[in-house]
């Protein structure tokens, strides 16, 4: 978890669009801020306290902090691509206060020790981490790790990541671990054994002769990513089991889980789904 730094003081923040999804606001409003902590939100000019600061947010947008459920800060292992503390920076300039950083790293994080880590205060972290512990040992896919071990230790889901348990068993083993400490499961919706070397999606350009040939492009069909989603849906219909997040491309499988009692959710792909 970030350290947090009390910040003492007032602000008041004038004029901006306040857009609160929760509160269903949307409309131009004053915030007054106090000891960083929203103390007062009114329409324009009706806020009678004083604040040490003002700043002008004509023409801006004023929101609650926002939450990024897929992160990637590279620790450990990897601080050469990204760390926790330049990663964090960067996301509390966009506006975010809060992210759950992915397990696949080097080390995976599949330890409480791992977990621990990663929160210290000296990590940095500018804003909330709240780390995703690896559903299996190295993220191998063979045996689960020790979900309550994990959660105990601040992990918030489970997931291979980019990795996806692709085995039944296994899934349907992690699946049932999980439910009994209502952790999520995220899975990747794509079975790697139909697209290794692939680069691109499935179609004409895929197959031009010399592109093949000098690049060795081989297609994506998108279907496979779909039917992943779908056989993993399929093994966590038990109303009972846990949370179950899948990162894919098409809506139609969680859709339709959601409308039986399912507990599935999804959030998109950055891989381009199949437009054909």
């Amino acid at each position: 978890m970030a350290h947090e730094k009390a910040k003492s003081g007032s602000l008041l923040i004038k004029g901006g669009r306040v857009i609160d999804p929760a509160a269903k606001l949307d409309a131009p409003m004053d915030v007054l801020l106090r000891d960083g902590r929203v103390a007062e939100v009114a329409p324009p000019n009706k806020i009678r306290s004083s604040a040490d600061k003002t700043f002008d947010a004509r023409g801006l947008v004023v929101a609650p902090g926002f939450i990024d459920l897929h992160v990637h800060l590279r620790e450990p292992g990897q601080s050469y691509k990204e760390s926790i503390a330049t990663g964090t920076a960067a996301a509390a300039a966009g506006g975010f206060t809060s992210v759950c950083c992915m397990p696949n790293t080097s080390p995976v994080v599949d330890s409480p020790e791992w977990v621990a880590w990663i929160q210290q205060p000296e990590r940095g972290a500018m804003i909330n981490v709240f780390p995703i512990a690896a559903a299996t040992h190295a993220s191998k896919g063979a045996v689960i790790t020790d979900f309550g071990a994990l959660q105990r230790a601040g992990a918030v889901a489970v997931s291979d990541d980019g990795r996806p348990i692709l085995s039944d068993a296994i899934m349907r083993e992690t699946l049932r671990a999980a439910s009994g400490l209502n952790l999520p499961v995220i899975q990747h919706a794509e079975d790697t054994r139909m697209t290794e070397n692939c680069s691109m999606n499935d179609g004409p350009t895929s197959f031009r002769p010399r592109l093949a040939r000098h690049e060795g492009c081989c297609g994506i069909v998108c279907g496979r990513a779909r039917y992943t989603t779908r056989a993993t849906i399929h093994r966590s219909a038990d109303p009972r089991g846990p949370p179950f997040y899948c990162r894919c491309a098409e809506s139609g499988a969680p859709r339709q889980a959601r409308q039986g009692s399912c507990h599935v959710r999804s959030y998109p792909s950055p891989f381009q789904p199949d437009r054909r």
